[in-house]
């Protein structure tokens, strides 16, 4: 509803008069909110995302996805050789491979270390030895142990170094370091199983996030986790009649046919019907009267 003085080219707040209210006389440099305010759009150092008034910054191209400081980067795709930020030896060995020394234990490149042992761990899942039955490994040595093969797992003992008396129960396995575990898959596909094994794989271009296996964004499909702010690559808007507000693609509002002057209201901000009135005329129902 248009204010008492509106039109008298004074902006009075006191009369309730804003840029929603009375866009000929409060004349917004930004772009006009919902409640009157005057909202100023900012991109700077940004080349994509929210402008922070219901607006894009811009868009990425093909390939590209913008992140939470508006900068478009590269999808994460495995094969590309390029081994790219969230891709690991684990989850991608064809990109980011181990040099050979080296050995992927848990996601990342680890230089064994066997310096001065015939046995137990070399400090990247591995082993640097095993013992022959009737010995124990002790500190990097083989020690025989007087008492293994007698059924009984005595001190000393355990199931790397006596397995005939130290054996894992059902399900367990048993690890490098002499100690019994069992892996903990449940709820998870993807990720460690807590005894140095995977619980899964993801396919390439798919991300393990808490043991589950996810689409990332760039792959075609606008999954659930994703709107058309975040992921405009997948949510796409129609260029022609719909903008990205707050995540959700919005029909941008048409003025009247015979409109004159006046603004409707959509997706976030005003949009002008005409031009301002003139010569003392105000702007009712979209039409000029004195």
């Amino acid at each position: 509803m248009t204010s008492a003085g509106c039109g008298d080219n004074a902006c009075s707040q006191a009369a309730g008069e804003d840029c929603m209210s009375c866009p000929q006389d409060c004349v917004c440099d930004g772009v006009c909110q919902p409640d009157g305010a005057c909202c100023a759009p900012s991109c700077a150092n940004k080349q994509c995302g929210s402008d922070g008034c219901g607006l894009s910054c811009g868009d990425c191209p093909s390939g590209e996805t913008c992140d939470t400081w508006g900068v478009c980067v590269l999808d994460v795709v495995c094969g590309n050789k390029s081994c790219q930020p969230g891709e690991t030896c684990a989850s991608c060995p064809s990109d980011c491979a181990c040099p050979n020394e080296q050995a992927c234990h848990q996601g990342s490149c680890c230089t064994p270390s066997c310096e001065n042992k015939a046995c137990g761990a070399n400090g990247c899942g591995g082993v640097c030895g095993t013992c022959p039955t009737g010995q124990a490994c002790q500190a990097g040595k083989c020690v025989q142990t007087a008492g293994c093969g007698n059924n009984t797992c005595e001190t000393g003992e355990n199931c790397q170094s006596c397995a005939q008396d130290c054996g894992c129960g059902a399900g367990e396995s048993c690890l490098n370091t002499g100690v019994c575990c069992a892996p903990n898959c449940e709820g998870k596909s993807c990720g460690p199983d807590a005894c140095g094994g995977f619980c899964g794989v993801c396919a390439p271009s798919v991300t393990c996030e808490n043991g589950v296996c996810k689409v990332g964004c760039g792959d075609g499909t606008c999954d659930s986790s994703e709107d058309c702010d975040s992921c405009p690559g997948d949510c796409l808007c129609d260029e022609a009649s719909e903008l990205c507000y707050q995540g959700q693609c919005c029909t941008i509002p048409e003025c009247p046919e015979d409109a004159e002057c006046g603004a409707v209201f959509g997706c976030g901000t005003s949009w002008s019907c005409g031009q301002p009135c003139l010569g003392g005329m105000v702007c009712v129902m979209h039409k000029c009267e004195s």
